[in-house]
């Protein structure tokens, strides 16, 4: 009961800012960068203010907890100095700056490969179903709400979609039951879920669904034509995935 008490005086806390709820920290952040959807940088943005004597304050914002380095290599997600961000610095070890980048680029595609596909929701609210159902979108990391890819919402434009009003959203226990079937685009996003939750029943890839294979491979900075080419393929395996459906359902 001790314990139980405690846990809820922490989570109350956390609520109000008080405390920094697991796996968060406070970071003093001195400089942000504006990226388009390739990844190039758009502008440098000062993020904290000045004192009295016009020196820069940095912001204290709350990120992922920042990975604790002496003399290797680690990178941090989101936030982290020149050399891993942006490949430069000034300490004259050009070397070590290429490591310290490709580690930063390594641990953001990491991450970033479990982003949730707004256009496969959409694609497959627009077609005809065999019987009601829900439809959703969810994400294996999501760290903040986020609005849709603008390449994604061009390519759906084109076909006579949108996905304008979808977010982000964490996929969790809650969003799983005996009814639900999880269709994701890659054998590593199926293996990151059957580790989450174990208990999911219904859990493939969309193409092994099909019993094909292959995954649809994510888009991270790919250009225009590639996310034209992935609707096609989603709308093909979608029309598979009604149809095996609907066979399932007349058995």
């Amino acid at each position: 009961m001790i314990l139980q008490a405690l846990v809820q005086c922490y989570e109350a806390l956390a609520e109000k800012g008080e405390l920094e709820k697991p796996g968060w920290s406070p970071v003093k952040v001195s400089w942000g960068l504006e990226l388009d959807e390739n990844g190039q940088v758009l502008s440098l943005l000062p993020m904290g203010g000045t004192d009295a004597k016009g020196k820069q304050v940095p912001q204290s914002m709350k990120l992922p907890d920042p990975v604790k380095r002496s003399s290797g290599v680690a990178a941090n997600f989101l936030c982290d100095n020149s050399a891993y961000m942006l490949g430069i610095d000034a300490k004259g070890k050009p070397e070590r700056t290429r490591e310290c980048f490709a580690a930063c680029v390594r641990k953001h595609m990491e991450i970033l490969e479990y982003v949730q596909h707004p256009m496969a929701k959409a694609i497959l609210q627009s077609k005809e179903l065999p019987w009601p159902m829900e439809i959703g979108s969810r994400g294996l990391v999501v760290l903040f709400p986020q609005p849709v890819n603008q390449k994604v919402e061009a390519v759906l434009a084109r076909n006579g979609l949108s996905a304008k009003d979808h977010t982000t959203t964490p996929l969790t226990a809650e969003d799983i039951n005996d009814d639900t079937l999880l269709l994701v685009m890659e054998d590593s996003q199926r293996e990151k879920i059957r580790e989450d939750f174990p208990d999911a029943p219904h859990l493939q890839t969309i193409a092994g669904f099909l019993r094909l294979a292959g995954d649809i491979p994510a888009l991270y900075g790919e250009p225009l034509t590639e996310y034209g080419k992935c609707y096609e393929a989603l709308e093909f395996l979608i029309e598979g995935v009604l149809a095996r459906l609907k066979e399932e359902e007349e058995q």
